[in-house]
């Protein structure tokens, strides 16, 4: 899930309540980010043969944001990001390749496409939904939400999903456009509220 960086009022929330500098606080941008370039592709190898590895990647993603939330320090905070980006990184990508996988090959773009506007509409509406609802209720609490949205998207892909390893044309026959929609509706909850 392509999780935008915490808006300015999230870090300033943390960074208060866990009595760090702002400056700290945003570290959680940076690692974040190292873990979705970095961590991703270590978590995508360690699950390949996971049945169904790409509902692990999400299910650690929302019981990271769950820990964000709950951390008692920014060393806490730090490390939930971490696997956060990691795992948001690895259904991304898995995101995508079901995409591509589910619709006919002269459509793959179009639902490749889908998965990157996904991504691009939770940074655009994400970033300030998320300050609204840090502004609204505080970060904790805009934390759980995400990871109430992100179990919400595990529970759907789940169900709706094609199973890893099925032929990709009886995936689709079986569930039109569902994996396209659901990867759309995954990464728009990403955004919520930004972490």
């Amino acid at each position: 899930m392509a999780e935008p960086a915490p808006g300015a009022a999230l870090l300033r929330q943390i960074a208060s309540t866990l009595s760090a500098s702002p400056a700290a606080a945003a570290q959680a941008v940076t690692v974040y980010a190292a873990g979705y370039a970095l961590g991703a592709p270590l978590i995508i190898r360690a699950t390949r043969r996971v049945p169904r590895g790409r509902l692990v990647a999400l299910g650690v993603f929302a019981a990271a944001n769950a820990a964000t939330a709950a951390a008692p320090s920014l060393a806490a905070v730090l490390g939930a990001r971490i696997a956060a980006g990691a795992c948001g990184g690895a259904f991304m990508a898995a995101a995508a390749a079901t995409a591509a996988g589910s619709v006919a090959p002269g459509r793959r773009g179009r639902g490749l496409a889908v998965i990157v506007g996904g991504s691009s509409a939770a940074t655009a509406f994400g970033v300030p939904l998320g300050a609204f609802a840090g502004a609204a209720i505080g970060w904790r609490p805009a934390f759980f939400g995400l990871t109430a949205a992100a179990a919400l998207a595990t529970a759907a892909t789940a169900t709706l999903s094609p199973h890893e390893g099925s032929r990709p044309e009886l995936a689709a026959a079986a569930i039109p456009r569902g994996p396209v929609l659901l990867t759309l509706a995954t990464t728009l909850t990403s955004g919520c509220p930004n972490g």
